[in-house]
């Protein structure tokens, strides 16, 4: 049996329950949300902006102080016990802005020995006109001046490749000829030099031969 005053009792109160409900909602609702965010009362900005990077250069040239990047010898009437003359007197150059820290190498290529005909005197040394001989029997000498000294000749690093068959050296491949540094607003550069002879021991099948042949030069950073 319900009394009267219990019902009375739980209409009056009624408003007062669901403020209360309400009440504890909101604290239940601020206490999730302050669990997943950082309040902070400091704070402050700064921005890097409009940042490059720009690539170097690695300029490899060869030639004399005008630089023009070629460096070409047409040499005729070579003969059996001719002194040492020179292919190439000239500089190699590190233009650029980056380091050739890999070194520089140099091989000589495309060799072609032309036979160019057949002379008596090649016909008796029994010359068959099936290629020419001039590459195997010339003699090459190559420098490079290592220590930067100025003058070639004056370290035994300074020899490459010492008096030997152009032939033999177009077979043995890359020679190195040393790092280049890069300075900032000089040409890095060093002496090289390759000359050639024809021994006294050369026979009479080279007569009217022609060798030619290319020099590469590669740098690597």
């Amino acid at each position: 049996m319900k009394s009267k005053y219990f019902k009375k009792l739980k209409f009056k109160n009624n408003s007062s329950v669901v403020k209360i409900a309400q009440s504890l909602l909101t604290l239940l609702f601020l206490v999730a949300v302050a669990g997943t965010v950082t309040w902070s009362a400091w704070s402050d900005e700064e921005s890097s902006d409009e940042n490059t990077i720009t690539a170097g250069t690695l300029d490899l040239q060869i030639g004399g102080n005008d630089l023009d990047g070629s460096a070409k010898v047409t040499v005729p009437n070579s003969y059996p016990g001719m002194a040492e003359a020179i292919v190439i007197d000239s500089y190699i150059n590190n233009a650029g802005s980056v380091a050739m820290n890999s070194g520089v190498t140099f091989a000589v290529t495309s060799v072609q020995d032309n036979e160019n005909g057949l002379l008596e005197p090649e016909v008796d040394a029994s010359d068959d006109a099936s290629t020419g001989e001039l590459c195997g029997q010339l003699e090459v000498k190559v420098q490079a001046d290592l220590d930067d000294s100025g003058v070639l000749g004056d370290d035994a690093g300074d020899i490459i490749y010492g008096w030997g068959s152009l032939s033999a050296l177009a077979s043995a491949g890359n020679q190195s000829i040393g790092n280049l540094e890069a300075v900032s607003g000089v040409t890095s550069s060093r002496l090289f030099k390759m000359e050639y002879r024809v021994p006294a021991t050369a026979d009479n099948t080279i007569m009217s031969d022609i060798c030619s042949f290319d020099i590469d030069f590669v740098a690597n950073q």
